[in-house]
Parts: structure tokens; C-alpha cells; sequence
């Protein structure tokens, strides 16, 4: 390392050049009121003592300030274990003093360039073009999820495999191989795979590489991929039939015999050549044989090279010659060939005899299923997620409705929908179960400047013999779109492919990697173009359709000539999103089957300019009417931006009123309306539907807590409890505001009290009004409640007659329990009133979806020990009817964090106020 580092003589000496040099040249930016900036020291940087480095750094202010740093660093040593041999030296003052960069580059050569370095690694195997951009992800997630735990060791070291696990996998094919481990070779099950040592890291990796029979699937893929080759060149080959063969499954991985994937069949027998790699060049004077052959035979290998052996084109020869010499290999004639795919470097090789121009199609067959097979796909994620290896900068492939705009201004850009390229028809079988069966299906494709629409219909038959559809059919949809473009002149290809699912734009990038001109993004923007499917007139192209072909439409029909294409495009997007909301609506406005409307060669009504406005009109409110009914909002509380992107289908945060208390959030929010069913005998009490999302904005909410059991818990059904009509039953009517109030200030996993207050009604005895919910101090300690029995005395409590309790239940508890019937019984002997000779009590029982909202009315005996006669109480929520909440004046009801300072005998005042969490 001498040889790399500058003495200390050298770098006294140029220090004093390059300080003054830095001297210099600050002077004369001085003079023209500048400041000296990195660019202007270029030449100077890692130069000089200390270097001119520091003077850019965060700290170089405070450095001057910083007196007795080398004395410390010698002090350190008393305290550190750790020896320091550069003691002496600090990065912050004295900068970096020696830099390794040349060592790097020479140790680099001397090992071979890192084209060569690269060739002992797993790195072919991940596909990625070039090693320049890749970067290691250090710690996974999963790692730093144990950083702040307490671990066993044997836990601790299962941990640092991780780090162990990645380098064995990206050296293994430098460090399993036969020259390393010599007299050992065992194959890795399911897999092609040769442990040349017990390596039990590598085993680990490569057996979660090719889980699910991934190597199977890989043979598979790639044989099905011949067969379409072959097939489409049927002609030009003079194939009369393709015949894939039906061979064991663990044809793929078995590596002491062999037999035929693929057979072929011609009438005309071929003059086939002599064995040959199928790189080799065909020559044409060499001898044809003598021999002619009407059977030709297909046997694909795969492998997993190393280091030392992967010479795909020596290994592919030398199997052709094994087997087809090998009596437990079975082929259907003499003549054929093999070809080899590595997995673990990407390459291909082939060798045997060959049909005239077989070479050329083979080799361009090789290069597009290394480039597109999905399964080859699949093996190259896992080993990068294996080796947590990632590409640092990715392009920016998400599109906005800004960057939309940019779409019109003379760009071709595809819009491409394949919500439709595979569709089902579900059926009932005799036995009773569901079955999908494949139906027409289509691509979409449209050309958002002029208005055209390739609408790419997808027979039925396109999916038979296939599997795994939904995962294949994003493959196809690709495999579609490259077909459409190579049709295509160059001057015609899109510059940009916009997709609506992300899903797309893998399988998207590998078909089109040839054309490097071509962007590929995706866009959050919902355009509804799966609607077109109910106009009749596509409909019936597509279900009439008796093979995939493809038809061109425009959208636009003649609306270019009056209005921009953007503007088009808007009002396109409008009804296709109507059409998606309410088709039977749009149908009449638009009158679709009216002949006086509708001209032969267009495709929407002739309208005129204020027509389609009106009609514009219609749709926007159509649009926003829908989503107000979901959301529940007004169109009042909507921004020009927010109604834009309704339109669109991009996501829409609204944002309401601010609170000004949490009263005003839940009565403008939240409807309760009751609806008695005689035939049910239930009632409910019904809150806004799923699709709720109102967001509200505040400047200080007090209790956090509070604030999200109101957006999580409030929106639930309260389901209530409806006693049919009999003599003395009583009607409890309940405020609505109380209810919600008390269901938001309770804890999770914790039951709450309240004592009620309220009037009989002197028109029926048996109907009681609550209006006062009076919330005592209480403690919930491990699921148990307990509160002050005795009830305060109050000029307000005076007007209104004591009625019972309210319980909020969110445990598993069942209600009533013995518990509740002794609160209730401890109520009344403690707040003796000889007018309340009975006591209700009431639950409120969280459920998975609703609240059960029942009551019970208790006739205690004169005594109180025991209650004589309990009977069912009906319950109505009432919306008109507004009550209040009394609670003590120092406003600490929830002793959960005060236990010590609870009793159940505890005295207090009351007043009027809404409870909320501390």
C-alpha cells in the first residue's frame, strides 16, 4: 500500500503550493465581489494539508472554536479499549490524508475488469443490462424489526445468517462447484440443480428461488413458446403438424435420460444437415444426407451453470450426444435436436442435425423467450429479492392530471385499458357449484389527439389449454400490443403507453425493450373506457366476433372540426363515466337508439355545438349527484379542483367545515332516522353506507383519542330493541345526540356508565323521555367497572325524575350480568326516592358491524334485596328529542389514570358540559 500513499515530504511540500494557489485565486473573486465555490477548486480537491475539502464542509465554521482536539484524541486512549492508531489525524480538521481509489482500480484490473469479477457472481442470472445504477439494500425490514427486541442467541445468530445467506448466494457460483468440493454432488429436489458441497445457506436460497415448481414451470413456458414459433412457420418449414409430447413431470429435471418435447411432422420429407451448433453458420455446400426424415424431434434442457462449467454450447453438444446414443433415452427418430438454457447466467445453446432455415428462427426464438418468457420473469424477482439487489434511479412512471395536458400537444400517446382482455361468464354446474367460463373479451387502445379507438377483440378459444389466465392475461395483453406496433411503421410508433394498472408495466417494458424510444407510464386517472362494451354497436362487434381480430373506431366522429381535442377528450371521459354510473339515464338523454339521432358513419348523435352543452350539463350533474349520495356531502362543500377530479376518477379528500365542537361534527354528519318493521319487530336506527370518507380539518383537536374513535367507531348501524305491543309495556325514547356523544368518549376494551334522567309523558304513563345523561366518576381497571354510587344534588336534577343507567359495553361481557343487577339495586337503596319504585337499565353492545341497543325494566322490592318482576323494554331513537350531559364540575369522570384517588362513595357536583377523554 506504500506505493499507493504520498509521503508526508511530498505533502508538506504541495500543501504549500496548493494553499497558496487557493490564496490567489480567492483574491481575484474578491476583486469581482464573488465567492470562491467548488467548481473554481477542482484541480485542488483532495490536495493540501488540511485539505481544501474542509473549507466546504457542515462543521467549518465551528472548527476554528474547537481548541485541544489533538490532546483529547490522545487522552481518548485512557478511556477507549479499542486501540486508535491515527490518534493524530481527524477527518473533520485535517480531512481525508490518503485515498485508496488507485489501489481500487489496479486490484480491479488485476482480477480481470469487473465484466470478469462479475462472471464468479449470480449476476447474469438477475438479467439486469448493465451492473452501473444497482445498489445493495442493507437491512431489509424484516431485520430492523428485531433491532430494538431482546433476542436468545440462538435467535441473534439466525439473524446474522441473513447478511451470510446473500453473499453465499451471490458467490455460489464461484463457491459450488465441482473444483471446490471434490467427490460430492448432490441434486437439489425439484430443481436441475448441483450442490456441490453441504452448503445449507445456499440449499435455504435456492430451494425458496424455485419453490411452487418453478423449474417445472420454466420447461414448460419455454416449450409452449417453441410450439407457437413453430406453428406460425409451419409453411415456410414445410411442418404438417406441431405435436407437443406428453412427458413426465419430472422430465425436466432428470439428468441421466432424456426423450422428446416437441415432435414435427411433414408430408415432403426434409433434407436435413449434419449435426451443428445452432450458432454455426449454415453452409451451403456442405453434403445434405442422404437420408431423408419426415419426423423431426425437439428436446429442450435446462441447467444451473457455475464458474467452471458454463459453456452452454459445449455442455448442449455434449448432452445430444449422450442421449441420443443412451438406451433409456426414447426418441421418435434419428433425427433432432437439443437445445440448453442456464438459468444462472441467461444463455442459450443448441446442437444437432437441422431443417434448412431452422438456425435462423431458433436463434430469434432463444433471444425473445429469454427477453419476454413470464416464468423466466418469475425466476429473475425472486433471485433479486434474494439478493436484495435494486435498481437506484427508476424513472418517474406515475402521470397526473397536470402532466395529463401534456398528452395534446403533438406527442403520439397510446391509452391502453385491458379491464376487459379477459372476461367471464360464471355458470351453476348440475352438482350446484360455480364454474368461469371464458367469453369474447377485447384490448382497448386509443389514440387520445385524433379520437381513435383499436378495439382488439379476444376470442373465446385464445385461452384454451392455457392456465393461470388472470396472472397470464397481463403477459398477453403485452404480447398484443408489441404485435400491433412491430405492424406498424416507425413514423407511427406511440412515444408514450399509458397504462391504467401498474401490473402492466413490467410485462409491458420487457416486450417493448426493443423500442427504447417508447415510454411506458402509468396513471392514476380512471378513464371508464370498459363502458364502450354497453354501447350496442361494440357490443355487438365483439359478442358477434368468431375469431381475434381487430376493428378501428372514432370516438370523436367530427367533433374536431368545432372544438380542440382536449376539449373531445373531456367530453368523452364524461359519458363514459355517466354510462358507468347510469346507463339507462345516459341512453335516453343521448337517445343511443334513435335513428333520427344517430348517421351511419358516426358514432354518437348529431348534435349540434348547444345541444352537446346541454347535454355536457347533464352528465357533470349526474356525475357529482352520485358521488354527493355516496359520500354524503353537498355541492357546496366542493372546490372547481375537487369537481375535476370527481370527473376524472382520481382520488378526492374532502375537506369540511371546521369543528367548533364535537357536538356540531356529529349532529351535521351523522342522520339517525328510525324504521319500525311490525313484521320483523326490530327497528332500526341506520347511518351513512360504507363509501363514507369525509375527512374533517381542525386547528387543535384536545384529545387525539377521541378525535379517531369518532371517524372509526360513530359509523355504525345501531341496532335497536322492539318489544311487540302488550298492556304495561313501556317505550323508552332516546335522544340521538346522547348516544353518539357517550359511544365516542368510551375506551376501547372498556365499558362505560352513565345514570339517565327524564319525564313521563302525562298523555301515557308508559312512554318515557330521557333527557339528561349523567356521567359519574368511574374506574375500569382490567375489564371491571366500578363508579360513585351516590347521586349529587342539583336545581336541575329537581325538574326531571331519576330512571336508571346506560351501559357501553365493548368487551365480550354478556348484558345484563349479576353485575349490573347489583349496581342497579346499590343505586337505588343509596339514592332512596319514594317516588322511583322501579329502575331501567340499558346497554349499548358493540358488535362486529353494529351496536345492539337493548333495555330492561326493574320492579325492586320494598326491601331491596331482590328485584320482583324484569321485563323488555322498547327503545326508540329519536331525532327531534335533544338531550344534555351533566358531569362533575372538575370535569374528571375517568379515573383510569387517578385510581388511587377513586371511590365508589365519592361526593361531587355536577353541571352541564359535554364528557371528553383525558
Amino acid at each position: 500500500l506504500i506505493n499507493f500513499i504520498s509521503s508526508w515530504k511530498t505533502e508538506f511540500v504541495d500543501s504549500r503550493k496548493v494553499w497558496t494557489e487557493y490564496l490567489k485565486r480567492r483574491i481575484k473573486k474578491k476583486e469581482k465581489k464573488k465567492t470562491i465555490s467548488i467548481e473554481d477548486l477542482e484541480d485542488l480537491w483532495n490536495k493540501g494539508i488540511p485539505r481544501i475539502n474542509t473549507l466546504f464542509q457542515r462543521d467549518r465554521n465551528i472548527l476554528a472554536f474547537d481548541h485541544g482536539w489533538r490532546i483529547r484524541m490522545e487522552l481518548k486512549k485512557y478511556q477507549q479499549l479499542k486501540n486508535n492508531p491515527f490518534w493524530w489525524t481527524s477527518s473533520k480538521h485535517d480531512g481525508k490524508l490518503w485515498d485508496l481509489s488507485r489501489y481500487r482500480i489496479q486490484v480491479i484490473s488485476q482480477n480481470g475488469g469487473v465484466e470478469n469479477i462479475l462472471e464468479h457472481t449470480l449476476f447474469k442470472g438477475t438479467f439486469f443490462p448493465s451492473w452501473e445504477g444497482l445498489f445493495w439494500e442493507k437491512n431489509s425490514g424484516f431485520e430492523e424489526s428485531f433491532n430494538s427486541k431482546k433476542l436468545t442467541n440462538a435467535q441473534r445468530s439466525g439473524l446474522n445468517q441473513i447478511p451470510n445467506r446473500r453473499f453465499t448466494l451471490w458467490w455460489s457460483p464461484t463457491i459450488n462447484r465441482g473444483n471446490v468440493f471434490i467427490g460430492f454432488k448432490v441434486q437439489l429436489d425439484l430443481t436441475g440443480v448441483f450442490m456441490h458441497g453441504k452448503i445449507p445457506t445456499l440449499k435455504i436460497s435456492l430451494i425458496q428461488i424455485f419453490r411452487a415448481h418453478l423449474w417445472q414451470k420454466i420447461h414448460e413456458s419455454i416449450c409452449i413458446s417453441f410450439c407457437k414459433v413453430l406453428d406460425t412457420n409451419s409453411k415456410s418449414l414445410y411442418i404438417q403438424l406441431v405435436q407437443k409430447e406428453q412427458i413426465h413431470p419430472r422430465k425436466s429435471y432428470k439428468m441421466n435420460s432424456s426423450c422428446a418435447d416437441i415432435v414435427l411432422f411433414s408430408k415432403n420429407k426434409w433434407e436435413i444437415n449434419p449435426p451443428s451448433l445452432m450458432t454455426a453458420p449454415e453452409e451451403k455446400g456442405c453434403k445434405i444426407l442422404t437420408e431423408k426424415g419426415s419426423i423431426f424431434w425437439l428436446d429442450i434442457q435446462l441447467r444451473w451453470g457455475d464458474f467452471d462449467s458454463h459453456d452452454i454450447e459445449r455442455y448442449s453438444r455434449g448432452k445430444f450426444l449422450d442421449y441420443s446414443t443412451d438406451l433409456a433415452s426414447v426418441y421418435p427418430s434419428k433425427k433432432g435436436m437439443l437445445i440448453a438454457f442456464d438459468l444462472a447466467y441467461n444463455i442459450f445453446g443448441g446442437y444437432g442435425y437441422w431443417i434448412p432455415s431452422l438456425k435462423k428462427i431458433f436463434c430469434e426464438t432463444c433471444q425473445k423467450i429469454m427477453k419476454v418468457n413470464p416464468a423466466l420473469y418469475i425466476l429473475r424477482e425472486r433471485i433479486r429479492k434474494s439478493l436484495h439487489l435494486y435498481v437506484s434511479e427508476t424513472p418517474e412512471t406515475l402521470m397526473g392530471f397536470e402532466d395529463f395536458k401534456n398528452i395534446f400537444k403533438g406527442k403520439k400517446v397510446w391509452l391502453v385499458d385491458e379491464s376487459c382482455f379477459y372476461r367471464v361468464s360464471i355458470h351453476r354446474t348440475s352438482d350446484g357449484n360455480l364454474t368461469a367460463k371464458p367469453v369474447n373479451g377485447c384490448l382497448i387502445i386509443f389514440l387520445p389527439i385524433k379520437g381513435t379507438l383499436v378495439l382488439r377483440v379476444i376470442h373465446a378459444s385464445f385461452w384454451k389449454q392455457q392456465k393461470r389466465l388472470s396472472q397470464l392475461s397481463r403477459w398477453k395483453v403485452a404480447e398484443e400490443i408489441s404485435s400491433i406496433i412491430s405492424k406498424l411503421p416507425k413514423e407511427e410508433h406511440p412515444v408514450e403507453i399509458l397504462t391504467f394498472r401498474k401490473l402492466l408495466i413490467d410485462p409491458l417494458g420487457i416486450y417493448l425493450s426493443d423500442l427504447s424510444s417508447t415510454l411506458i407510464k402509468y396513471t392514476e386517472i380512471k378513464i371508464f373506457f370498459q363502458s364502450l362494451i354497453e354501447i350496442p354497436k361494440i357490443k355487438e362487434l365483439i359478442k358477434k366476433s368468431e375469431n381475434s381480430r381487430s376493428f378501428i373506431v372514432n370516438l370523436y366522429d367530427n367533433w374536431l372540426s368545432f372544438i380542440s381535442p382536449f376539449t373531445a377528450f373531456s367530453r368523452l371521459i364524461l359519458i363514459l363515466k355517466s354510462i358507468q354510473i347510469n346507463f339507462e339515464k345516459v341512453k335516453k338523454r343521448l337517445n343511443l337508439f334513435s335513428s333520427s339521432q344517430l348517421r351511419i358513419t358516426s358514432f354518437w348523435p348529431n348534435f349540434s355545438d348547444q345541444e352537446w352543452m346541454e347535454v355536457e350539463n347533464f352528465l357533470k350533474d349526474l356525475i357529482l349527484e352520485d358521488f354527493i349520495s355516496k359520500k354524503n356531502c353537498s355541492l357546496k362543500d366542493l372546490t372547481q379542483t375537487e369537481i375535476r377530479d370527481i370527473i376524472l376518477g382520481t382520488k378526492v379528500n374532502i375537506i369540511g367545515s371546521k369543528m367548533v365542537s364535537d357536538t356540531n361534527v356529529l349532529n351535521e354528519n351523522l342522520e339517525i332516522s328510525v324504521i319500525s318493521d311490525e313484521l320483523k319487530r326490530t327497528s332500526f336506527v341506520s347511518t351513512p353506507s360504507k363509501n363514507f370518507s369525509k375527512k374533517f380539518v381542525t386547528k387543535s383537536i384536545k384529545n387525539s383519542r377521541s378525535f379517531i374513535n369518532k371517524n372509526l367507531e360513530i359509523f355504525f348501524n345501531i341496532k335497536t330493541q322492539f318489544i311487540p305491543e302488550k298492556k304495561n309495556s313501556f317505550f323508552f325514547i332516546v335522544p340521538r345526540n346522547l348516544l353518539k356523544q357517550i359511544i365516542t368518549i368510551s375506551r376501547k376494551d372498556c365499558d362505560l356508565i352513565a345514570l339517565t334522567f327524564g319525564k313521563k309523558n302525562p298523555k301515557n304513563l308508559f312512554f318515557r323521555e330521557l333527557k339528561i345523561f349523567l356521567v359519574p366518576p368511574q374506574l375500569n381497571l382490567n375489564g371491571n367497572i366500578d363508579f360513585a354510587r351516590k347521586i349529587p344534588e342539583n336545581e336541575i336534577l329537581k325538574n326531571f325524575l331519576f330512571s336508571g343507567s346506560i351501559k357501553v359495553i365493548r368487551t365480550s361481557r354478556i348484558f345484563p350480568e349479576k353485575l349490573d343487577l347489583e349496581f342497579s339495586r346499590e343505586l337505588l337503596e343509596n339514592n332512596w326516592n319514594p317516588e322511583v319504585e322501579e329502575i331501567s337499565l340499558l346497554g349499548l353492545k358493540k358488535k362486529k358491524k353494529n351496536w345492539d341497543f337493548s333495555g330492561f325494566f326493574l320492579e325492586i322490592s320494598k326491601n331491596f334485596r331482590f328485584f320482583e318482576q324484569i321485563s323488555k323494554i322498547s327503545l326508540v331513537v329519536s331525532d327531534r328529542l335533544i338531550g344534555f350531559f351533566l358531569i362533575p364540575k372538575n370535569k374528571k369522570w375517568d379515573f383510569f389514570f387517578n385510581s388511587l384517588f377513586f371511590s365508589k362513595k365519592k361526593k361531587y357536583l355536577v353541571n352541564i358540559s359535554f364528557p371528553a377523554l383525558h
